[in-house]
């Protein structure tokens, strides 16, 4: 994906106009530096779990938590923005401070499906693998009936458009299956979700949240990533409070880590992450496993305050098959 100094200038602006919008909704107290992506935390002993054999469950005997719904932040004033819609995977990572674009196939590999670090639940885009005949599972929530638009869109192939049912205003899981042409090999793609008020005249984003995406025979049944665990409700970093998070695999994966996301909403819209910090699961995650680990409320070392989720990424390299699942947490952890 070469561009031309213009593109490179476009995609740039593009990507300066997404984080000067949602600074004015999220409380940006130590934001990240601009042009980096999935930081590493400064502080140490981050990389502390523990792994624990644990029987296989049924989706409909493992307990999603305490869900909580992401509020205003706290220091919203001023009016609304809107971040940029159909965000595509991070320009920085791609085009920053470098005369070539990477392999994005190599990036996966190393890097897994690649989110913006800010973006609009309710109208976004990744980068991950797709391949043809593979099962693909979305497990999200809405709050209103719907337009929910799915699209995959990948080099040389017709994209892929399929309505989800936007009637079932439950959290619920949505199974389908990628079309054939898109090949026998797992090859980089885009995966677009959009959700829309179900109206005659003009449409608006509606608030919906999305709990966990995945794609490739090892990642769907339902999601393969669960049991997603992320407390207490509220930590005070100065006084050496700290969150735990745990999460049971039922397949294995060769890499794994976990994202922590700032998250704010618009009024009766739109859910507004915002990734601080990044732990890379340093070893593999093995099929029944229960991980466990810590965070200790920053964000590449430094102060962070507000509403904070966790997101699990685990996948396979292309050549092994390019599967690939996330689960985000239903918890927030509120950090002072």
């Amino acid at each position: 994906m070469v561009g031309t100094p213009d593109t490179v200038r476009k995609n740039s602006l593009v990507v300066l106009l997404v984080t000067s919008a949602c600074f004015l909704v999220l409380n940006h107290s130590g934001a990240a530096q601009s042009g980096k992506t999935k930081m590493v935390p400064g502080a140490t002993g981050q990389t502390e779990k523990s792994r624990a054999k644990i029987p296989p469950q049924r989706d409909s005997d493992v307990p999603h938590g305490d869900e909580a719904k992401p509020d205003r932040p706290r220091n919203e004033s001023g009016p609304q923005s809107w971040p940029g819609f159909g965000i595509s995977f991070n320009f920085s990572r791609m085009m920053g401070g470098q005369k070539k674009p990477p392999d994005p196939a190599k990036i996966l590999d190393k890097e897994g499906p690649q989110f913006p670090d800010v973006y609009n639940m309710s109208d976004f885009s990744i980068e991950a693998y797709a391949k043809g005949n593979w099962p693909m599972v979305i497990d999200f929530e809405l709050e209103q009936q719907s337009d929910v638009l799915l699209t995959i869109a990948m080099e040389g192939v017709e994209p892929f458009y399929f309505h989800l049912n936007g009637n079932n205003l439950s959290r619920h899981q949505e199974k389908l299956v990628i079309p054939a042409r898109f090949g026998e090999t797992a090859r980089p793609a885009t995966y677009s979700i959009r959700g829309l008020s179900a109206v005659t005249g003009e449409v608006k984003p509606v608030y919906l949240r999305l709990f966990g995406i995945g794609a490739g025979n090892r990642a769907v049944g339902s999601l393969k990533i669960d049991q997603l665990r992320f407390q207490p409700g509220v930590i005070r970093p100065q006084q050496k409070e700290r969150a735990s998070y745990s999460f049971h695999s039922h397949e294995d994966f060769t890499k794994a880590e976990a994202e922590f996301w700032q998250v704010g909403r618009f009024p009766r819209g739109p859910i507004i992450p915002r990734r601080v910090d990044v732990e890379k699961i340093k070893n593999v995650v093995r099929r029944d496993e229960l991980v466990s680990s810590y965070w200790l409320g920053k964000g590449q070392g430094k102060s962070v305050t507000g509403q904070f989720q966790i997101q699990v990424c685990a996948w396979v390299e292309g050549k092994d098959g390019g599967d690939w699942a996330t689960a985000l947490s239903p918890e927030l952890v509120i950090v002072e």
